[in-house]
């Protein structure tokens, strides 16, 4: 299983994120807040053979809790 962490960029899209622990997806949110200030979800896991590019647009319209790592 990927551990996956979505962010809500400046333009309104989003980009998906996947990592192979849990802590690199928790590193990753962090990297997020503190280099732009950008929201995350929280992370979860996804199938390893999900396709990451379908999975990314299929997502655009959805809607997700953004929030900064506590």
């Amino acid at each position: 299983m990927a551990w996956v962490v979505i962010m809500d960029c400046e333009d309104g899209s989003l980009h998906v994120n996947s990592g192979e622990t849990l802590d690199e997806s928790i590193d990753y949110r962090m990297d997020c807040m503190n280099d732009g200030g950008y929201k995350t979800t929280e992370p979860f896991q996804m199938p390893d053979e999900t396709d990451w590019n379908s999975y990314e647009k299929e997502i655009q319209g959805a809607s997700f809790k953004f929030e900064f790592p506590e």
